[in-house]
């Protein structure tokens, strides 16, 4: 499985995603602008919440955690067709690559 480094490039990700928000809502125009904010900044609050989610359900697919690292482990991983469902949804294709099948 390829976590080298996943969850802090999932929150690169984001606050790129993040970053480009801040800039939509520096240059709208006037018209509708209230609207527009509120918009942009609620696909922004999601995008926030969905990562947060992705990263806990990554965490949390196989029991023991070192079996993410360590196919060697006794241990099951149940979640990884939840987690490249949920990464399709999110728009992080690259992530769907931390399912592996056994």
């Amino acid at each position: 499985m390829e976590l080298d480094g996943a969850i802090f490039q999932l929150f690169a990700n984001t606050t790129g995603k993040i970053a480009v928000v801040t800039y939509l809502t520096t240059i709208q125009g006037p018209s509708h602008a209230k609207t527009k904010l509120a918009y942009l900044w609620t696909l922004g609050s999601l995008q926030i919440a969905s990562i947060n989610l992705l990263i806990a359900f990554i965490l949390a697919q196989c029991s023991p955690l070192q079996e993410l690292w360590n196919e060697a482990i006794p241990g099951t991983c149940n979640g990884r067709i939840r987690n490249q469902n949920f990464a399709f949804f999110q728009g992080s294709k690259r992530w769907m690559n931390c399912v592996r099948a056994k």
